[in-house]
């Protein structure tokens, strides 16, 4: 589309306003794709706004298992996707893995419905495998921290990895993430 005017100027941001709310949305990968296929669905919904909506984690997480299922299944017809289809998909995964894919096709179904591109919810009674309580990590004594301590000294990454956690009380997945116990572990990773 051209757009009149300088760049900046009220006639060119009148035009290219104009020009954003005629574009219909680029859906990346939907041209590769035959129509009716997952492929052309999962396609459709990575440049929904029910997608781009979720957290960047989230939707991290799933576009990978949207990209294996697409991999994996994608010239296969999505009106076709079944209830014994979907348990056969998730059943062979752990089960917590389960439950991340069973969530992700949860979203992708929701979208379709609301896309008429399938008629009904092929998630709405998949069972998932029962996930064991181990409990936990045992939580260790005072007198454990101040025999650790004892033994290694102030200075060593050990004592530095030790102290941090006990110090901040963060979960081992943040400090991680803060940075801290990374370096405690590997100086040269910073």
């Amino acid at each position: 589309i051209a757009l009149p005017g300088s760049p900046w100027s009220t006639e060119f941001m009148d035009a290219y306003d104009a020009a954003l709310c005629d574009a219909a949305p680029v859906i990346i990968g939907v041209n590769r794709s035959n129509p009716g296929t997952a492929a052309e669905a999962i396609a459709r919904y990575l440049g929904s706004a029910a997608f781009v909506e979720l957290a960047p984690a989230t939707q991290g997480m799933r576009r990978a298992i949207l990209e294996r299922l697409r991999e994996e299944h994608g010239d296969k017809r999505i009106r076709k996707l079944d209830q014994e289809g979907i348990a056969r998909l998730i059943g062979k995964r752990r089960p917590w893995a389960q439950r991340n894919w069973l969530k992700t096709l949860r979203g992708l179904v929701a979208f379709c419905l609301s896309e008429r591109l399938i008629d009904a919810d092929p998630t709405a009674t998949v069972k998932l495998a029962r996930v064991k309580d181990t409990g936990g990590f045992p939580i260790w004594p005072l007198a454990a921290i101040e025999q650790y301590r004892a033994y290694h000294l102030l200075g060593s990454r050990s004592r530095l990895a030790l102290e941090l956690l006990y110090g901040t009380m963060a979960a081992r997945g943040d400090m991680v993430r803060l940075g801290g116990l990374t370096y405690a572990i590997d100086p040269n990773a910073a």
